[in-house]
């Protein structure tokens, strides 16, 4: 990419995890989406100046099929009350939907 006279962009895919506890004990999680949050930070200033940008989108908690197993998980099985104490940690007050 720092060849092309237009540069380029890479785009990476990261977790909220990856900036705060989200409420489960996935320390593996958190570090491994931390590391591509940092390490997109660090390298988009190295190369800034050949023109090559470098993002990473970090989406909030989205309301998935997933959600089910991680109340049945980590919540007991209490779909309900798992779903809304994910809604609390949402600034709008609701987990986004997929």
């Amino acid at each position: 990419m720092e060849a092309q006279a237009s540069g380029g962009c890479v785009v990476n895919v990261s977790s909220v995890a990856g900036l705060r506890y989200i409420g489960k004990p996935q320390v593996a999680y958190a570090a491994a989406k931390a590391a591509v949050i940092w390490s997109k930070k660090t390298t988009a200033v190295m190369y800034a100046g050949k023109g090559v940008r470098l993002n990473t989108v970090v989406p909030g908690l989205i309301d998935t099929p997933l959600v089910k197993v991680l109340a049945d998980k980590y919540a007991g099985g209490d779909y309900k009350g798992f779903r809304k104490k994910r809604d609390e940690q949402v600034p709008m007050e609701k987990m986004g939907d997929a």
